[in-house]
């Protein structure tokens, strides 16, 4: 079981781990457009790229944590183990000259991706159990988008004055400061990996409001990380934008999402949810198009506003609706949750790999497009299965 830890010291620590799992997640889509500068690589590699690091993922939520916990290893040496693993693929990655060597390295930083989304939602388990998860979410979701934010200014503050390899260096640093930390921190020392199951009966995981779900939340992931995985390369390929300004776009792509999420948390009741729904789809639609057609810089901008707000605002929906379903807060179902969001949604950039050349650049911005529209329509049908089933609990 969890014991009671400092609650300051949790907050600290569960804020650092969610602002590197987004700088982390949030890495490949600021240096791709570096790498096709400097290395050359075209887009099976990039490919590559995502499904080393989505593969790696899956390794440290599955496998990683099954051999920690084999070796009786508690919360302390999940953070501690990915932090310094994160750290030593970093600095791997910056030695790398070849881009086929550029995979490995990612696998590596996936694997700590992985374990340090396994200790951190365990280092918050103790919070969602007292019922703050709504202001324990929310405080995470905004350390992960400034993370995300924060490394693509990193990339574009850094470009054209020192070498792609000195920001992942510095970058390298910031996880071995949380090892450091986590391995003297006393909130860590009755903090063990054990926990009641959860029992989920046949009819709540099959059940078609439960797929419904799920699909949403895959597709929306997939939207998130399609454009945060490709704009910073679609833009100089599709307008002839410098490097430099594309990375800053894709900046701010990730803040206006991470202001979305925000935003999303003070939404009215249910009843008023379907009007912003049709808003956020309407803006996802309208920045799309933005993108798609505008070759100046302020329609660009406007577009990837647009389209980062309207993400943002579907992400809290669904899982708004996983959790009304599905209280149960536990840390294994979250992890199972966030896991599956980034893994999923890692798949589409490397899907885009493989399409953009028979399909043309354009793809990177159609699969977010036709992806909002359908994750609209499966939120509106579960709402109204909602609304359905309390009228029949409640009838007048």
């Amino acid at each position: 079981m969890v014991r009671h830890t400092p609650e300051p010291a949790r907050v600290v620590f569960s804020t650092a781990s969610f602002f590197l799992l987004g700088a982390f997640t949030a890495l490949l889509g600021a240096l791709l457009p570096l790498w096709f500068l400097s290395l050359s690589i075209d887009t099976n590699v990039a490919g590559q790229c995502f499904l080393a690091f989505n593969v790696g993922i899956l390794v440290g939520t599955v496998g990683w944590t099954r051999l920690l916990t084999y070796r009786g290893g508690g919360v302390r040496c999940f953070v501690v183990a990915s932090a310094l693993m994160a750290s030593g693929a970093l600095i791997g990655l910056a030695s790398v000259g070849n881009p086929m060597w550029l995979p490995p390295p990612l696998f590596f930083l996936g694997t700590a991706v992985g374990g340090l989304a396994t200790g951190t939602s365990w280092l918050i388990s103790g919070a969602l159990l007292q019922g703050r998860a709504p202001e324990v979410l929310n405080l995470a979701g905004v350390a992960f988008g400034a993370g995300t934010v924060s490394v693509c200014v990193l990339a574009w503050a850094m470009h054209g004055r020192f070498h792609w390899g000195v920001t992942l260096r510095l970058l390298a640093a910031v996880p071995l400061v949380l090892a450091c930390f986590a391995f003297r921190g006393r909130i860590f020392r009755y903090m063990t990996l054990a926990a009641p199951a959860v029992r989920l009966t046949w009819r709540e995981t099959a059940s078609p409001t439960a797929i419904l779900l799920a699909v949403a939340l895959l597709l929306q992931s997939a939207n998130q990380w399609a454009v945060g995985g490709w704009l910073a390369l679609y833009l100089p390929r599709k307008f002839g934008m410098t490097a430099s300004s594309s990375i800053l776009i894709l900046a701010l792509f990730w803040l206006a999402l991470t202001c979305g999420r925000v935003w999303a948390t003070r939404l009215p009741p249910l009843q008023e949810r379907m009007r912003n729904l049709a808003w956020a789809t309407a803006a996802a639609v309208i920045g799309c198009v933005f993108l798609l057609k505008t070759a100046e810089t302020s329609g660009t901008i406007a577009g990837a506003l647009l389209l980062g707000t309207a993400i943002g605002l579907l992400h809290p929906l669904t899982l708004r609706l996983i959790g009304s379903r599905y209280p149960y807060y536990h840390p294994g179902v979250l992890n199972g949750f966030f896991s599956l969001s980034l893994m999923g949604g890692l798949l589409a950039p490397w899907l885009i790999a493989h399409l953009a050349q028979p399909l043309g650049i354009e793809i990177i911005i159609w699969l977010p497009l036709i992806s909002s529209i359908l994750v609209s329509m499966l939120l509106a049908a579960v709402f109204v299965e909602s609304k359905l089933t309390a009228h029949s609990h409640h009838p007048a």
